[in-house]
């Protein structure tokens, strides 16, 4: 398998969304505008080796401005087209006229990647102007067709455009009388921060040797799981070539950013108590060698080094983000092996308002899931039952297990650890109080200046090693893990027993909620142990 760094690259889907009038002039120039306006619209996000830029029409496909944009976007090969119904196919397509409008809105919505429908309104005018509001909620930025003129109607293209105007979205205007000019209304612009993430997440630098042995173990076991359950290991190729590649990347990026994030907090940690020894030694053993307070200077100002870098290069919100993604696409081989249709539109975030990590988790997958192979309909459902119960849900809850008894055994030995410096700090006292080796040597390295000094030191080391304790919050992801087992084993059994295809779906799709839920939970517990100074 080719596992170059080229062929774990997202692009960047660059989302174009549409309103206007249906009834346009049928001018050549007209259309050359639009693709003018489509062409300004990329250039609004650089694209690079390292960001491929892709386009994506949100278009609701109607007469008119709609599918002269769409038509317009899809020239390139590359590009998506998302389709907005604001009522079913079947009631919408009656606002056609012609056979021939109707054929073209088929043709069209044969080509979407992805089609909506609008729950049901009370009206066709509220159905349209929900319809607009989708469109400029989903989009970057908006090409509107427009004559400068009220709406006729409610939803109208006038009332779309105030919408997106106080959303802060980019709109660029093309007037539909003659010459038809493009007028640019930038807004708020367009975020970059999905964009840069995305970039980073493809400019990481991982050698095709350290991608290939991820990908090569965990195909063997993808294989190996497939083969168990009667599953022929060739028909899992179309999937392990699909999504192993974008899943290794995020865990290497994950495990490379997690080491660096607990090299730097335990750095820091250790660096504070180090400080206090330092002090301590030169006030006892040292005196006269003032000199030797720069070493603390030192230490205080690699401090706040430490905490500069850590945060400058997003180490914990790098390795968060690439863990949870990881994780997204663990779930999406199994979703994608039974045919569901949709993965849940989950995001680290739907419980952390406001952290940016949100919109290029949520377009990074999404760009990956719309790539996704056929599913295996025609294995037997004994087999897909057995597969994705053993291959996926149990090994999770296998997983959690012992993911439950590593973190019970770090909290246990950092508890001890703990226990025994505060014992001695105790032990310490005690003797430093029974004037344990006299008071009357007034040497520097005397017995009493060596209890002081650990008496200073050995609470500052337990602090260090606390902070550690509390900052990976091995406890309570211990009791987290364990109580996702029994849901695990449940749902596990639910895929086992289920009676037909739907039913494993459902059950799938449920099996991915419970771990995505989980993965927030524990996405929303390390969030807030981002590098603090503990001094």
């Amino acid at each position: 398998m080719n596992s170059s760094n080229q062929n774990t690259k997202i692009p960047y889907r660059l989302r174009v969304g549409v309103t206007g009038h249906r009834r346009l002039p049928d001018d050549d120039d007209l259309s050359a505008q639009v693709f003018r306006a489509i062409d300004r619209a990329r250039e609004l996000v650089a694209s690079s080796n390292d960001l491929p830029v892709r386009l994506r029409v949100i278009s609701p496909i109607a007469e008119g401005a709609d599918r002269l944009v769409a038509h317009a976007g899809l020239v390139d090969d590359t590009s998506e087209l998302e389709v907005p119904l604001p009522m079913t196919r079947e009631q919408y397509a009656e606002d056609f006229e012609t056979d021939e409008s109707k054929a073209e809105f088929d043709a069209l919505l044969e080509q979407a990647d992805l089609v909506t429908v609008m729950s049901e309104s009370q009206t066709r005018e509220e159905a349209y102007e929900r319809a607009g509001r989708h469109v400029v909620d989903r989009c970057d930025v908006l090409i509107a067709l427009w004559d400068g003129e009220p709406s006729r109607g409610r939803g109208g293209t006038a009332e779309v455009v105030a919408y997106a105007r106080d959303a802060g979205v980019p709109i660029l205007r093309v007037s539909t009388d003659a010459p038809y000019q493009i007028q640019e209304e930038l807004g708020s612009g367009i975020s970059q921060d999905a964009a840069s993430q995305i970039s980073a997440f493809n400019k990481a630098r991982l050698s095709d040797k350290s991608l290939a042995d991820v990908i090569g173990w965990q195909a063997s076991q993808a294989n190996q799981q497939a083969e168990a359950t009667g599953i022929d290991s060739a028909r899992m190729t179309p999937f392990i070539e699909w999504i192993l590649p974008y899943q290794a990347r995020a865990d290497v990026i994950a495990g490379r950013f997690q080491s660096r994030y607990f090299l730097f907090s335990s750095v820091l940690f250790m660096t504070a108590a180090l400080a206090v020894a330092i002090i301590a030694g030169q006030f006892l053993f040292f005196p006269k060698h003032t000199e030797l307070i720069w070493i603390e200077v030192a230490l205080m100002i690699g401090l706040l080094l430490i905490l500069y870098f850590g945060r400058r290069w997003r180490l914990q919100e790098r390795w968060l983000s690439n863990r949870f993604l990881a994780e997204r696409f663990r779930s999406a081989l199994f979703l994608a092996v039974v045919g569901q249709e949709d993965s849940r539109q989950v995001s680290s975030e739907s419980v952390n308002v406001g952290h940016s990590s949100d919109e290029w988790l949520r377009r990074a997958f999404e760009e990956v899931w719309n790539q996704r192979p056929q599913p295996l309909d025609d294995v037997e459902l004994d087999k897909l039952r057995a597969f994705t119960a053993s291959a996926w849900v149990q090994d999770q809850a296998d997983y959690h297990q012992r993911a439950a008894h590593q973190n019970e055994q770090k909290h246990q030995r950092l508890s001890y650890a703990i226990m025994a410096l505060f014992g001695a700090t105790l032990l310490t006292a005690v003797l430093h109080a029974l004037e344990f080796g006299g008071h009357d040597d007034h040497s520097a390295f005397s017995i009493a200046n060596i209890l002081v000094f650990l008496a200073l030191t050995l609470p500052a080391l337990a602090g260090a090693l606390s902070g550690v304790r509390a900052q990976r919050e091995y406890e309570r992801n211990a009791e987290r893990f364990k109580s996702m087992v029994p849901y695990l084993q449940a749902i596990a059994d639910r895929v086992r027993s289920a009676s037909d295809l739907s039913t494993l779906r459902n059950a799938a799709q449920d099996a991915e909620t419970v771990m995505m839920e989980e993965t927030q939970d524990w996405f929303t517990i390390m969030k807030f142990h981002d590098f603090e100074l503990h001094v």
